[in-house]
């Protein structure tokens, strides 16, 4: 089995159980704390997470797309980002007031305060994680984040929430998180030692990476976090709260697959950067695979919104509903472009990369601002016209620095399409049918998604349709993993 292949694995499970454990961890905090508690953490993480991108400065990932390091690069890099952490440790705790005055949110103060601790600490996990990335330790990585979410973020915020520290439990949670997963992150990372040196040269080399990297991150930053600034900069906390549910939620497959992506393919697109017969094939065969596993989860997340929200977030939350449904109409192109943005990093093309990061920032501000006339439905709906634009974009650059294809791209989508068909029109049947039925919402949401199970693999395992409509890399990992639990079994047997 390949490197890839295996590292898909090992990633995607982890990714999986952190995932779940996530969805039962915020389905708890939903029930404890209110829309105005999560929307004033949302409001903080905006600011904490633009600083986080100077932090990071690319350092970590410029270790990556070297192809060759040293000791004299990985110390430097650590001292770099020391230095960065501490100096926006500092700038965020200066800052503090006038940014809770700007959003007009007094608590958002102390709170800021509170989390600019993890700045210094993320300094050191950045380039461990990096470390481990380029070296292809991806079994190393698979479990620690959700390790750490778990143990920090989960434990720590719900015996917080449950005694009755509202917002500042999720606080205290993501700092414990960050703690214990630089600590994790250490432990594996066993091949260089923690030495903080500086080299000119090397700083040079890492920074002129770095600088184009974060141009394009701070652009893609506003545009990912745009539309919680429109949100709670005109419509408040209590409505941004709702809205990051909404859209955490359309997150979830992007969080399993996305991620796990990003993380595997940008060492794979940096090592074939001179291969373009082999990006192509990566390209066309992930493209794919996304497109077949996100099209039947968009399907049933905007037909059982209903049951998904009443269920894992509760009655209070019924406001989500809404911009949920339009949100996940668009999971497929969320995820796409971690394929595509991540090819154009790895080949390094990060000038016209930024650009586009650019443009899809100010299509998010201007359509969520536009949307927001028509409350939250029309901020998410401005969100998904900004990320099929930017998708497009990307796209494009793809396929002038591949032998990619529109083509293969518009045979893709409709052959996905139909697939999706497929797998969904016996359970939406059923859906519609039972809704005439008086089932509870959990009862409706457990039968659909059985019944939906099924229909996804008795489609996928279906060689002649594989071969038909080209999701033979679905197939082929479906049939591997089902292979390797026969084997297990027998094993334990």
């Amino acid at each position: 089995m390949s490197n890839l292949s295996k590292g898909f694995k090992y990633l995607l499970g982890g990714s999986a159980l952190q995932s779940f454990f996530r969805i039962g961890i915020t389905a708890i905090l939903a029930r404890i704390l209110t829309p105005e508690d999560f929307g004033l953490l949302a409001t903080a993480m905006i600011v904490t997470g633009f600083a986080d991108l100077f932090v990071q400065f690319g350092f970590g990932q410029g270790l990556v797309q070297k192809k060759e390091i040293d000791q004299s690069d990985i110390g430097t890099a650590y001292t770099s980002s020391l230095i960065l952490g501490v100096i926006f440790c500092i700038l965020v705790l200066v800052l503090s007031h006038p940014l809770a005055l700007y959003f007009k949110q007094p608590d958002l103060e102390r709170i800021l305060w509170l989390l600019s601790i993890i700045f210094p600490i993320k300094s050191f996990s950045q380039v461990q994680f990096s470390l481990l990335q380029k070296n292809k330790k991806f079994k190393v990585l698979a479990g620690r984040d959700a390790f750490s979410f778990v143990l920090g973020y989960g434990l720590i915020s719900l015996v917080l929430a449950y005694f009755g520290y509202g917002v500042y439990s999720l606080v205290w949670g993501i700092i414990a998180q960050s703690i214990i997963y630089s600590i994790l992150l250490s432990i594996g990372q066993n091949q260089y030692p923690l030495k903080f040196t500086f080299s000119k040269e090397k700083f040079n080399s890492l920074f002129n990476f770095g600088k184009n990297l974060t141009y394009a991150k701070i652009a893609n930053y506003f545009a990912l976090k745009g539309d919680y600034f429109v949100v709670s900069r005109i419509m408040g906390a209590e409505n941004l709260g709702y809205y990051s549910r909404a859209y955490g939620l359309m997150n979830f497959p992007h969080s399993i697959i996305g991620n796990v992506l990003n993380t595997l393919l940008f060492v794979e697109f940096s090592d074939s950067q001179d291969n373009k017969e082999k990006l192509t094939s990566m390209v066309r065969d992930y493209l794919a695979l996304l497109f077949f596993i996100t099209g039947p989860v968009s399907l049933f997340a905007f037909i059982l919104a209903p049951e998904i929200i009443s269920i894992l977030l509760g009655d209070q939350w019924t406001n989500t509903i809404i911009p949920f449904r339009i949100l996940a109409l668009v999971i497929v192109f969320k995820i796409g472009y971690k394929i595509t943005g991540t090819l154009i990093k790895g080949i390094a093309k990060l000038e016209r990369y930024a650009k586009i990061q650019v443009i899809y920032c100010f299509s998010v501000l201007l359509g969520a601002y536009f949307g927001s006339y028509y409350g939250l439905a029309g901020v998410a709906l401005g969100t998904n016209i900004a990320l099929i634009i930017m998708f497009s974009l990307l796209l494009q650059m793809v396929i002038e620095n591949t032998n990619y294809k529109w083509i293969d791209f518009f045979k893709l989508v409709f052959n996905s399409t139909i697939y999706t068909f497929i797998v969904g029109i016996i359970p939406v049947i059923i859906y519609f049918t039972f809704s005439f039925i008086p089932l509870n919402e959990f009862s409706r949401l457990i039968l659909i998604s059985i019944i939906g199970g099924i229909s996804f693999f008795g489609v996928t395992l279906n060689k002649r349709l594989a071969e038909l409509l080209k999701f033979r890399l679905l197939y082929n990992t479906l049939k591997s993993i089902m292979s390797n639990l026969k084997l297990k079994n027998k094993n334990v047997r």
